[in-house]
């Protein structure tokens, strides 16, 4: 007669979900508690981890695996690490052994020397007998350590990635994107290329297969490329004189839009599109034509692309401009902010010296108070742009309560010595499907695949007045990691 087990029952339920159909309930809970392993964990060892006792392990009952999901810090040390383990229903045996190549096997007797440290650099064999001796089963320890820094903003290397555009070299460029595509306009001096991609697939983030069309297209005045911006799938750009014209059929005509301005600040919430007018006195929308009264202090021209983002306490998006040029020509350092009603300059802690031209973007950022814990914030980050001077500028500002505060970010955010300096780039954010290679077996269908927010960097001038025709792509690491379950 098979004897019953007190197993807990997340044990039995775990195990009998691996099972063949030929399996009867009675074996498989003889199977899975009479060798089986309760918890597996470390001993405490701050001079390894702040927190190295908590780690949580998973164990897998059936393919005999026990693994951290969430991995370690990079550069963990765990090549003297002490196990700590505790079975179902006790052991008769419990034994380590780790195999390194090229030398011999060593195994270490847990139930007579618990204290003993092992290294599981590499995967490591533990072996559980049941109490009667008759049950033996082996399970494979995995400590996982991350090979990159979780919280650092890691680029793409540029050598491939190129603007979607017809010339060789460019004198201009910018790109923007609407409901439906992401558009870039380039122009060699004499000749116009408008590209675009759909924005569904602009998430790929494989340059080399990233589907491409684009045209090239005729104005009958003289553009200013880098005003061009997308509403819907509207097309607003300013001529050199400030008159606006827009096209309703991806840029193969456009129409004066009767308006006059110095700027085009850009769209907001997909139904206004919003600039500054010639006169300088107001803010204007193309679209409802109604004007409000410009803040004397505000930027005229050279603030960032404007970065929307959901405030938890507003009924309405908020819209941020980071620096730009005033009507006095000096350069600004505040954040000015719009709520769908009014605009008003919102930066406590502003930048340390006013800059223009700078290319910004709302984005998750992290902060790991201890090392197995990690907290995510909303944040505006701020690179690039020219100071009053002339300088193009690398350095990476945040501000992670919605542009209130700016300071210099920690250098895991800092731009590599590859990325170079630039203004006047383009930020997009679009999301990529990551798959894992390595599925968590769960009753619950795991997570296999899962959404990570690629930035996407569009051209920008360099220090010797250069435009660039590169893509760059940055993600924070800890983003592409497969979510924990």
């Amino acid at each position: 007669m098979t004897r019953k087990l007190a197993i807990p029952f997340a044990a039995v339920i775990t195990a009998v979900s691996f099972v063949g159909c030929n399996s009867t309930y009675e074996t498989v809970e003889e199977t899975a508690s009479s060798a089986a392993v309760r918890s597996f964990s470390f001993l405490k060892d701050d001079s390894v981890m702040v927190g190295l006792d908590s780690v949580f392990f998973s164990i897998d009952l059936v393919k005999g695996q026990i693994f951290n999901a969430d991995s370690l810090p990079k550069g963990t040390k765990v090549d003297k690490l002490i196990p700590v383990v505790a079975t179902i229903e006790g052991a008769s045996a419990i034994q380590f052994t780790v195999t390194r190549p090229g030398k011999a096997d060593t195994t270490y007797n847990y139930l007579t020397n618990s204290t003993d440290s092992i290294d599981f650099t590499n995967p490591v064999t533990l072996r559980i007998v049941s109490p009667d001796g008759l049950t033996d089963r082996r399970y494979t320890v995995t400590v996982n350590v991350h090979k990159l820094e979780p919280d650092s903003l890691t680029w793409s290397s540029v050598e491939t990635n190129r603007l979607n555009t017809a010339f060789t070299t460019i004198k201009a460029q910018k790109t923007t994107s609407g409901s439906k595509y992401a558009y870039t306009l380039t122009s060699d001096g004499s000749r116009y290329y408008l590209g675009y991609t759909e924005t569904t697939a602009m998430g790929s983030n494989k340059f080399t297969d990233l589907p491409r069309s684009g045209k090239f297209i005729s104005f009958s005045f003289a553009p200013r490329v880098e005003t061009l911006t997308a509403l819907g799938e509207k097309l607003y750009i300013l001529a050199t004189g400030g008159s606006l014209y827009r096209s309703d059929d991806m840029g193969d005509t456009w129409t004066a839009c009767g308006l006059t301005w110095n700027e085009i600040i850009g769209a907001y919430d997909g139904t206004r599109l919003l600039g500054i007018t010639a006169d300088l006195n107001h803010i204007q929308d193309a679209v409802s034509l109604t004007k409000m009264q410009r803040p004397a202090t505000m930027p005229v021209a050279g603030f960032s692309q404007p970065v929307v983002y959901k405030f938890p306490m507003s009924t309405y998006p908020q819209l941020l401009l980071i620096g730009g040029v005033m009507t006095d020509g000096k350069y600004s350092a505040d954040t000015w902010g719009f709520d769908g009603n009014s605009w008003a300059k919102i930066s406590k802690t502003a930048l340390p010296e006013g800059m223009r031209d700078m290319t910004a973007f709302a984005y998750t950022t992290f902060t790991t108070p201890s090392s197995q814990s990690a907290i995510a914030h909303n944040a505006i980050i701020a690179f690039g742009g020219r100071n009053a001077e002339g300088d193009v500028c690398k350095t990476v500002y945040i501000s992670t309560d919605y542009g209130f505060n700016w300071r210099t970010a920690d250098s895991e955010l800092q731009l590599p010595d590859d990325f170079p300096a630039l203004y006047s780039a383009q930020s997009l954010i679009f999301d990529t499907k990551l798959t894992s290679t390595v599925i968590v077996p769960k009753i619950i269908k795991p997570t296999e695949s899962w959404e990570c927010p690629y930035i996407y960097i569009f051209g920008g001038i360099d220090d010797q007045g250069a435009t660039s025709d590169q893509i760059r792509t940055g993600v924070i690491n800890r983003l592409s990691f497969k979510p924990i379950e």
